[in-house]
This record gives C-alpha cells, sequence and structure tokens, in this order.
C-alpha cells in the first residue's frame, strides 16, 4: 500500500463509522502545503498541529507521518539545518521498530534523512548518505511513483553539490525517463521542474549557455504550470544569463528584473541554483561588486541555518571574486578558514583557500 492509499483507506473508515476528529487528520497535509512558499513558518506550524491532534488521538503512523512532514518543511520550505539531524536519525528510529515495520511511509522517511545529511555536509556524510541511497533503491519499486522520484531526486543533488556534473547530468536523464513512463501527469512535472532546474546548472558549469536557455525555457513551462514559484524564478534568472550570453541585452535585463521581483515576493529562502544564475550574471557583465553583493546575500541567506558544506563554498566563491577585485581581506579569509573547519573533510577546501590568498 502506497503512502496516500494508506490515507485514503483511513479516510474512508473514519467516514463510515463517523470520527469526525481523526477525520480532520488529513487537511493539516493540503493547509500547510499551501503555505510552503510564501510562509514557511506557518506550514511547519501547520504540520505540528497535525501531529499534536495525532498523539492526541494516539494515532502513531499519523504522529510518523506529520513528524516527517516537520522534517521536509524545515528542510525544503524553511531550509534550515540547524535540528534538523537529530530529528530525521530519531525518525528513522522510529520506523525501524516492530510497530512501523508495515508503515507506508517509511521509505520517505529515510528520503529525509538522506536530505538531512546533504544540506548539512554532502561531502562529510558521504558514506552513510550512499548507503541509505543503496538501500533506498533496493528496496523501492522501479514504477514511477514519488519514493523513486525522491531517491533519483537525492542523486542528482548528491552529484551535484559534490561537482560531478556529468553522474549529475545522468542522474536528471533518469529521472525524466521515469517522468516519461508516468501516467500521473501531474506528478511527472512536479518533479520534472526540479530538474530543469538542475539542469540549467549542469549546462552552465560546462559553458553550453545555448543549453541554459533551452533548459531554462522549458523549466519556466513547467514550473508555471504546477505552481513552483521558487523554481520558477530560479529558471527566469538562467534565462536572463542565457540571453546576455546570445548578446540579447535588453531580453536578459528584462528577465533579470522579473526573476529578482519574482523572488523577492517569496518566504520560502532561494536554493543555490538561482543565487548561481544571478552572480553568473554579474560576473558576465564584468560587475563584480554585484557579484559579490549576490554572495553576500546568498550567505546571508543561509546564515546560521546549519549550511555547513553550502556555506564553505560560498565563502569560497565570494574571495575568488574579492581577489579579483583587488579587496580580499584577511578577515574574508579567515571567515572561510572557520568555514571550512566546521566541516567534517575540511582540508581541500582549506588548500583552495589559501591558494586564494596566494
Amino acid at each position: 500500500m502506497s503512502d496516500w492509499s494508506w490515507v485514503e483507506a483511513n479516510m474512508k473508515e473514519w467516514q463510515e463509522r463517523g470520527d469526525e476528529e481523526r477525520m480532520r487528520l488529513p487537511g493539516f497535509y493540503s493547509d500547510a502545503f499551501g503555505f510552503r512558499e510564501t510562509d514557511p513558518d506557518r506550514a511547519f506550524a501547520i504540520f505540528s498541529e497535525g501531529k499534536q491532534l495525532a498523539e492526541q488521538l494516539h494515532e502513531p503512523w499519523w504522529v510518523l507521518f506529520y513528524e516527517k512532514y516537520r522534517i521536509d518543511a524545515l528542510i525544503h520550505f524553511k531550509r534550515d539545518y540547524r535540528h534538523v539531524l537529530d530529528m530525521a536519525v530519531q525518525c528513522a528510529l522510529e520506523v525501524r521498530k516492530p510497530l512501523n515495520a508495515t508503515f507506508p511511509g517509511r521509505f520517505g522517511i529515510f528520503d529525509s534523512l538522506v536530505a538531512a545529511y546533504l544540506g548539512i555536509d554532502p561531502e562529510g556524510y558521504a558514506k552513510p548518505i550512499q548507503e541509505a541511497l543503496d538501500y533506498l533503491e533496493a528496496e523501492i519499486p522501479p514504477g514511477p511513483e514519488s519514493d523513486r522520484y525522491l531517491l533519483l531526486a537525492r542523486k542528482r543533488i548528491f552529484a551535484l553539490d559534490l561537482e560531478l556534473y556529468d553522474e549529475a547530468y545522468q542522474a536528471c536523464m533518469n529521472e525524466l525517463h521515469l517522468a516519461s513512463s508516468d501516467r500521473k501527469q501531474s506528478t511527472a512535472i512536479h518533479f520534472a521542474t526540479f530538474v530543469y532546474c538542475a539542469l540549467c546548472q549542469v549546462a552552465a558549469a560546462k559553458g553550453v549557455w545555448e543549453a541554459v536557455g533551452e533548459y531554462a525555457e522549458t523549466g519556466e513551462k513547467l514550473a508555471r504550470h504546477v505552481g513552483h514559484e521558487c523554481e520558477l524564478s530560479e529558471v527566469l534568472a538562467w534565462q536572463a544569463v542565457a540571453a546576455l550570453q546570445a548578446g540579447e541585452l535588453e531580453k536578459a535585463r528584462r528577465g533579470y528584473r522579473t526573476a529578482t521581483a519574482h523572488m523577492d515576493r517569496l518566504q520560502m529562502p532561494p536554493k543555490q541554483g538561482y543565487f548561481d544564475a544571478l552572480a553568473t550574471y554579474h560576473q558576465t557583465t564584468g560587475d563584480l561588486d554585484k557579484a559579490v553583493k549576490v554572495r553576500d546575500r546568498e550567505l546571508e541567506s543561509i546564515r546560521d541555518r546549519g549550511r555547513l558544506y553550502y556555506d564553505c563554498k560560498v565563502r569560497i566563491k565570494r574571495c575568488r571574486l574579492l581577489a579579483q577585485l583587488d579587496r580580499l581581506e584577511e578577515a574574508d579569509l579567515d571567515a572561510a578558514r572557520a568555514s571550512a573547519r566546521k566541516l567534517r573533510l575540511p582540508d581541500k577546501h582549506l588548500v583552495a583557500i589559501e591558494q586564494i590568498a596566494g
């Protein structure tokens, strides 16, 4: 039984016996999801209300259900990883108990654990990440269901974070192949939207700007179709970069303004791809001062959120820009070194910082 089949079965049972209190349980999910981009704090609070009601009604599977989505709200809506690993580990331990051995959402709980590792330090946690991915690969059925999509998404993000662009591209192709076989087009488009954001990053890293533009245009269509506003802003930013590279200056300026204005209306923090697009735009125009300001905003968006690996990467990018401007100061280098030392595997990052320092 899938996660949602279980939900539907519960609803049918509760309706038949007129259990109005329990019939409230599924509603917290849809209510919270509607606030994911406009008010992530509220989404988290609604998931917490759902968990609290499940505890009051002594419904352990629904407690697990909403604890998983509380974790997901921190990871995917708030992008706040300060306490999420402890929560994800505890949830994974809970789902391993005999009482929960057949819990339909068990694969999703392990997905959340992988997502927590990835958001904190994908390089440092590479071994447990790979072990979890191998387990999920062996256990999850091959068809186009959410668990399979999420597994492929974690593989994509893992490769992208480690700058293994060929592997990231292959992961993207695997996701699109899965989507092409999915009869539920809404599900397929939902997941494909994130794939096209990633393809923009891969193509940009390889300097294939025409492909960036093509991926971004497809991504825009998909994002508008499913209403993913954060991803829409990201692909619009990549469209601006592609237009700039093609010499279409007015189109690029217009696209940049549209992308930033769109993102500024949201409360969900942008992802790395959005900031990379903005910084690439300014670097292409030769305005490194503005590129530094983009990195400053990026650092502010992840400040004190437990994004250890991400923080280190951004500080190194910022130091490179400052060195090009001949404005690199020891304080900038010290901040980057301090960030690197928080990682489980700091050495290669410290070497990169010293290379920039000269």
